[in-house]
C-alpha cells in the first residue's frame, strides 16, 4: 500500500478507515435477541421518574420552574431505555420519546407541588396530601404555553433519537 493510498486526494489528510457495510446474519440475529421491550419500558419509566424529580427539585431550589430542564429528562429517558432496552426497531424510539413526556409532564407537576409547598411552608410531601388536583390542573392550564410545547417536543424527539441503538455503532465495534 503506498502513501498515496493513505491519504485524502483533496485536503492531504489522513483517510478513514472504512466500516464493513452490513453486519453478518448471526450477529444481526444476535443483536435482535438481546432486544428487552419489558425492560425498556421499566427503565423509561424510571428513568422519567427521576427526570420529574430532578425537575421538581430544581423548582424548588430556584422557586421557578425551567422548560429547558425537559431537555434533560429527554436525555436521561433516552439514555436508559437504550442502554436498558438495547433496541434497534423503532417501537424503542417511541417508548423513550412517550416516557419522556411522561416525564416532563410529571416534572411540571412535581415542579407547581414544590413552588407550593415553599409558598405555603409546608413540607413537600404534605403539600401533596392537601393539595388538591384542581389547583394543580388551573396552575397548568394557566402558566402552560407555546414554549413549554416546544421543549416538551424536543424532549419527545431527543428521547426518541437517542433510545434507538443505532446498526452502524455496532458495525463499528465489530471491525
Amino acid at each position: 500500500m503506498s502513501n498515496e493510498d493513505l491519504l485524502d486526494s483533496e485536503s492531504n489528510n489522513p483517510k478513514e478507515p472504512e466500516a464493513p457495510t452490513s453486519l453478518s446474519e448471526p450477529t444481526l440475529a444476535q443483536l435482535i435477541k438481546q432486544q428487552n421491550l419489558p425492560m425498556a419500558i421499566l427503565a423509561g419509566l424510571g428513568a422519567a421518574l427521576v427526570g420529574g424529580i430532578c425537575w421538581a427539585m430544581w423548582g424548588l431550589m430556584t422557586g421557578t420552574q425551567h422548560t429547558y430542564i425537559a431537555m434533560g429528562v429527554g436525555l436521561i429517558v433516552g439514555l436508559a431505555v437504550k442502554k436498558v432496552g438495547k433496541g434497534y426497531e423503532e417501537f424503542f424510539g417511541i417508548i423513550g420519546g412517550t416516557c419522556a413526556f411522561l416525564g416532563c409532564f410529571l416534572g411540571n407537576i412535581l415542579c407547581i407541588v414544590a413552588i407550593a409547598s415553599n409558598e405555603l411552608n409546608l413540607g413537600f410531601f404534605e403539600t401533596i396530601w392537601v393539595i388538591e388536583f384542581s389547583v394543580i390542573s388551573n396552575v397548568m392550564n394557566e402558566t402552560f404555553s407555546f414554549v413549554d410545547l416546544l421543549f416538551y417536543g424536543v424532549a419527545m424527539f431527543i428521547g426518541y433519537k437517542i433510545s434507538i441503538n443505532r446498526l452502524a455503532e455496532k458495525e463499528n465495534e465489530a471491525s
